[in-house]
């Protein structure tokens, strides 16, 4: 049977929640879970093992909760009412969005005035009082209030905790024990209770099919575009929007397939993205479920038998076990390249040349190495040559100084781009996944481009069953038209050939569209010379693209984001011999200044001068001769610092560079011999 995706709960503010309530140890995490055909919301420990709201060893306090809370794991946070805290909680489920636009409602949250808050569904309000229920009973349908349910509870029972204030009521829990007296009297006035004397049809009829193999059989038969706009799908364009209508059509091809074992279609049905809360609503004696149900069941004299049913208008599949009759071409996309093409999206840079719109790309380096500031020169160059828009773009910031942030604060106002802070505006890096579920949900998700600096902010990338969750989550926002980079730390520890190796599990890497590892080639202090080498690929970029910007402590970073520049070949190669020349100028220092010094002195012979150097240093004469010959040229500028010139007996007379022109120092003295 297919399972829905669960519901996507309000977002956790944490910062709402009033103090009185974390003062007590009675905290849990809870998810949702597919429990008995529908979303149950199941309580957790921290430990990972299910909470139970009869045992407070199984709860925790609210630091510990809020330390834990992961939203790739949980769906939200509880508190569990007992009575060793004085609070109660009365939940009011199935209500208008503002709650005033109903009277009724609006006079009850009046008269508690305490800390009021939405449901994580959105769709209703819980209010948190201190006070006693002093009535058994816990809930009351009050569809003539235009509220589905009210429920009031004080002990044995969890309650979801979001932290989605409503102002308009006290931020604190108030004493309330009259009013809660009064709500009580009016929900359950003292008359004897109605029997329930709801009928049911028997389910003599054994499973014909398990529901797996029944939904698959369906879904090949002639009726199966039909089957999967209701089952599937939800839709009710074909019963002129009346989910009732719809509702009664799914039912009627369930009683066909399953014999009318009621049982059987209840569990289906559940299972459909037809089902709504009103399946289970009451209708006097009976549930609406049950009306359906039993209606579909009576309507339907002709049902599957395995046998060919021409007049039922289904295709007879016979017994799966044998699996030539089992049809997988409908699930083919043979005849759907245009339409799957028009929702591609158009290959766009993001940042040229290595990041493409609607792709995950992640960007490897080590510390101090640029990514930021490369990503941020590209996403501008982007902005500014009109390939994306600046609204589009999401930089979340979280790994930055104050001095940083606001720097770059001001680049992104410059051009239009978002920048997201964790810990201002109530942004907070727990929650991005929920985030992302809810534009994933709200099919919000087309055209954004997020860029996560950097990503170990926002999972734990040495656990790989968090980064893989996590990656499942940006994969569905990218299969929704987003774009994601995420900018990621190399390994400390580099590669046999001493190339950058990316940090974490694999899993991101795997996960991810395209993928780079950045290496800082050279750094002289006043300019840094880096390589993103392509370690994985997907569409047209490049395999290996070199920058070169200034990197001087004494540059702001305004100058060093703009004098960023991709490098040529042969800018590379000039850029690479001035970084060898820049090492064996430092590696050479000692000698260089000896020799220089010999100079001076007029030791210009080659052989006296070797002999000079190795006796003021002690090292031998080949290591004098390579240094020598390594800085012997014209062009200072290369590393050059002398030059040479050969005299008629084929020796060798040196003399001193002066930033590139020849210096005879001493020309009248007589060259030592």
């Amino acid at each position: 049977m297919e399972i829905n995706n669960p519901p996507i709960p309000l977002l956790v503010q944490f910062e709402n929640i009033p103090d009185q309530i974390k003062e007590f140890p009675h905290w849990v995490l809870w998810k949702y879970e597919f429990v008995n055909g529908r979303w149950t919301k199941v309580p957790y420990q921290i430990n990972g093992r299910k909470a139970s709201c009869s045992n407070n060893s199984t709860w925790s306090d609210y630091q510990s909760i809020y330390k834990t809370f992961d939203p790739i794991k949980y769906s939200g946070v509880g508190f569990v009412l007992s009575e060793q805290s004085p609070i109660t909680g009365i939940d009011f489920d199935g209500c208008p969005e503002n709650y005033q636009e109903n009277q009724q409602l609006e006079n009850i949250l009046k008269a508690m005035d305490s800390y009021t808050e939405r449901s994580p569904s959105g769709r209703g309000f819980r209010c948190f009082v201190l006070g006693q229920k002093t009535f058994s009973n816990c809930k009351a349908k009050v569809p003539d209030m235009g509220i589905k349910e009210i429920e009031i509870y004080d002990n044995v029972r969890f309650l979801t905790v979001t932290g989605q204030r409503v102002d308009s009521f006290s931020h604190v829990i108030e004493e309330r024990q009259s009013a809660l007296d009064d709500l009580c009297q009016t929900l359950w006035p003292k008359q004897p209770e109605l029997q329930n004397h709801m009928t049911q049809h028997n389910d003599t009829s054994e499973v014909l099919i398990p529901d797996d193999e029944l939904l698959a059989r369906i879904a090949t038969s002639q009726q199966r575009e039909k089957f999967i706009s209701l089952y599937q799908q939800g839709k009710l364009d074909a019963y002129g929007d009346d989910h009732s209508a719809a509702d009664m059509a799914l039912c009627n091809m369930l009683a066909f397939w399953t014999r009318g074992n009621r049982a059987q279609m209840d569990r289906l049905f559940r299972g459909s993205k037809l089902f709504r809360e009103k399946w289970d609503e009451r209708r006097g004696e009976h549930t609406y479920g049950d009306i359906t149900l039993n209606k579909a069941i009576e309507r339907t004299s002709d049902h599957y038998s395995g046998c060919i049913n021409k007049g039922a208008g289904f295709e007879d599949r016979g017994s799966t076990s044998n699996p030539e009759e089992f049809d997988l071409s409908y699930f083919s996309l043979k005849g759907k390249s245009k339409s799957l093409e028009m929702q591609m999206l158009e290959e766009v840079y993001v940042m040229k040349p290595i990041a493409l719109l609607g792709q995950c790309t992640a960007i490897y380096a080590p510390p101090n190495a640029g990514k930021t500031l490369l990503t941020i020169h590209l996403l501008v160059d982007g902005i500014k040559s009109g390939r994306v828009k600046g609204d589009d773009i999401y930089y979340i910031n979280a790994d930055d100084t104050l001095k940083g942030l606001i720097t770059k604060l001001k680049i992104a106002e410059e051009n239009s781009f978002e920048m997201l802070v964790p810990g201002h505006r109530g942004f907070e890096t727990k929650m991005f996944v929920r985030y992302l579920k809810v534009m994933i949900k709200t099919e919000s998700a087309n055209g954004k481009i997020i860029i996560l600096d950097t990503l170990k902010k926002f999972t734990d990338l040495m656990d790989k069953k968090m980064a893989s969750a996590f990656m499942n989550i940006a994969r569905e926002f990218v299969s929704k038209g987003g774009t994601i980079i995420f900018l990621c730390h190399t390994n400390k520890h580099k590669d046999s050939e001493g190339k950058g190796v990316y940090g974490g599990t694999s899993d991101i890497v795997d996960d991810a569209d395209c993928a780079y590892v950045m290496d800082v080639k050279s750094d002289d202090k006043f300019t840094k010379h880096v390589r993103l080498r392509n370690i994985k690929s997907r569409g047209n970029v490049e395999p290996e693209i070199d920058y070169q910007y200034i990197s001087s402590k004494e540059s702001s970073y305004l100058d060093r984001l703009s004098s960023i520049k991709s490098l040529s070949v042969d800018e590379i190669q000039t850029v690479v011999g001035k970084a060898e020349m820049h090492e064996d100028l430092t590696e050479n220092a000692e000698l260089i200044d000896v020799i220089t010094s010999a100079l001076n002195n007029g030791y210009r012979a080659k052989t006296k001068l070797i002999q000079y150097v190795n006796f003021e240093t002690g090292v031998n004469r080949a290591k004098i001769l390579k240094v020598l010959n390594c800085h012997t040229g014209i062009d200072y500028c290369s590393g050059h610092r002398w030059q040479y010139s050969i005299q008629a007996s084929n020796s060798h007379l040196y003399s001193l560079l002066d930033n590139g022109v020849p210096s005879y120092i001493k020309a009248d003295r007589v060259a030592y011999s």
